[in-house]
């Protein structure tokens, strides 16, 4: 149909407009967009856990309200580890399925530790920084009680991918992906799989433990625990328990 201030030739004017949309793929439980020029699309990042049946992966997202190269940065710091996500017995009190922030264990006393001492980590010169196909490998080693040395590498699969993160499980995989939105603003995706079913407690701690995943305001993508309320920061278990004060693991990291 033309409309009325067209000419006759007007009903070809149809074919010159467009409704702009991006390739999508849908796998792992997230849809996957590209939003650059069709000519220079890359290959899909074949994650192995982007073909896992859903019964042996978790994935949530939540809104994160600093840069993303902040963000980012924070897994690769080799020693705060051992500061900012410890608790002042050097958790050994500390389950992740039932710690909770405002149940301060009674029965330790922080007058027997040093809290210090009890975190310092002798870092072995040098930590290094490899080349890779992927991005960059983040390689620390340090040594452990009984005298050993112990290495950790860590992938940076640039630009968003990151292998850092807390399982409830020894049996379970992570990873991080961090989307900017803007210069303040990022989407934290938390991905969570396994080579077998995850078992029902293990889900259940991710979805509502609130420690290895932030507990959201319902219908939202929003934090209960956010910058605008100093993410819940609890000062007496800071005091006495924790390094932070803060319940969930990610959050300790954000502040």
């Amino acid at each position: 149909m033309r409309r009325p201030a067209e000419p006759p030739e007007g009903e070809t004017f149809k074919n010159k407009i467009h409704i702009r949309s991006y390739a999508c793929e849908d796998k792992g439980g997230l849809i996957w967009t590209y939003m650059g020029p069709a000519d220079k699309k890359p290959p899909f990042p074949e994650f192995e856990r982007c073909n896992m049946p859903s019964s042996q992966r978790y994935v949530t997202k939540f809104i994160m309200e600093c840069n993303y190269l902040q963000a980012m940065e924070g897994d690769y710091d080799p020693s705060h580890g051992r500061f900012l996500h410890s608790t002042l017995d050097g958790n050994r009190n500390a389950s992740r399925q039932n710690f909770q922030v405002n149940q301060v264990n009674t029965q330790f006393n922080p007058r027997t530790f040093d809290s210090m001492d009890n975190r310092r980590v002798k870092m072995l010169p040098p930590d290094r920084l490899e080349n890779s196909d992927s991005g960059i490998l983040f390689i620390t080693a340090q040594e452990t009680t009984d005298g050993k040395v112990s290495a950790n590498v860590a992938p940076w699969m640039m630009p968003i991918f990151t292998t850092a993160g807390i399982t409830s499980s020894a049996n379970t995989f992570s990873s991080n992906m961090r989307v900017p939105v803007d210069n303040l603003n990022i989407l934290f995706y938390r991905l969570r799989w396994s080579y077998q079913p995850i078992p029902e407690d293990e889900l259940w701690e991710y979805k509502h433990g609130g420690y290895t995943h932030p507990e959201m305001i319902p219908g939202t993508w929003q934090g209960l625990y956010n910058v605008h309320n100093d993410y819940g920061v609890d000062r007496v278990a800071q005091k006495y328990f924790t390094f932070t004060g803060i319940k969930t693991f990610p959050l300790q990291d954000i502040r």
